[in-house]
């Protein structure tokens, strides 16, 4: 039998930049959420999000076969040690 490849999920992060009054969101392809997480914390330091400082209200992850998005903020473990530089500010609101 046939061993499979992993399939990437699809991730969307739901963010409010600083002074923004609308929320935004970003869609990534990942393995997993950290994965994900980490994909959005790069793009955030390197300034492909305009803003210094970002909110993040949740990570959902899309079942395509049940046509839902679930919630998966808990997983995630930590920030990635190059998204704390200096002048950035990003937050992970955990409900």
């Amino acid at each position: 039998m046939k061993s499979r490849e992993p399939t990437p999920e699809i991730f969307k992060l739901v963010y409010k930049l600083s002074r923004w009054k609308t929320k935004s969101e970003r869609y990534f392809t990942a393995f997993d959420i950290q994965e994900a997480f980490n994909g959005f914390c790069y793009a955030f330091v390197n300034g492909h999000v305009n803003s210094n400082n970002v909110t993040i209200y949740n990570i959902c992850r899309y079942d395509r076969f049940a046509d839902r998005w679930y919630d998966e903020t808990e997983q995630v473990k930590a920030l990635p040690t190059y998204c704390k530089r200096r002048g950035k500010v990003l937050k992970l609101i955990k409900q």
